[in-house]
């Protein structure tokens, strides 16, 4: 998802969501939700992603697939939970998507994996 940034923190104004493991690989740094304070702007932090070759964009769709590909492989949800769960409202975008990250549909994901 483009050059390696080094991050001192992360922090978002939200609780930590169940899948927190996956913005612990994204970002690889010490991570802090329910911040009340924001020390970065948000044309700051597009900026920043744009000089190490990403953006906010790719960052949630890094998550998305990496929850995605993990639910497939470790629980037995339907595709249209998986979709729901990973934010898609429409299966044919998720199904898109997902061909799109893995080159494979999530059915045949699923079915390929041990």
């Amino acid at each position: 998802m483009g050059k390696h940034c080094s991050l001192k923190e992360m922090r978002f104004a939200y609780p930590k969501p169940g899948h927190a493991s996956s913005y612990e690989d994204i970002f690889q740094c010490p991570l802090v939700f329910n911040s009340e304070h924001h020390s970065i702007s948000p044309r700051t932090l597009r900026r920043r992603l744009t000089e190490v070759g990403t953006s906010y964009k790719d960052l949630v769709s890094g998550i998305q697939k990496n929850k995605a590909i993990t639910l497939l492989q470790k629980t037995s949800l339907s595709i249209g939970q998986i979709a729901a769960e990973t934010g898609y409202n429409d299966l044919p975008n998720f199904y898109r998507a997902f061909k799109h990250w893995t080159g494979k549909t999530p059915g045949s994901y699923r079915a390929k994996t041990p």
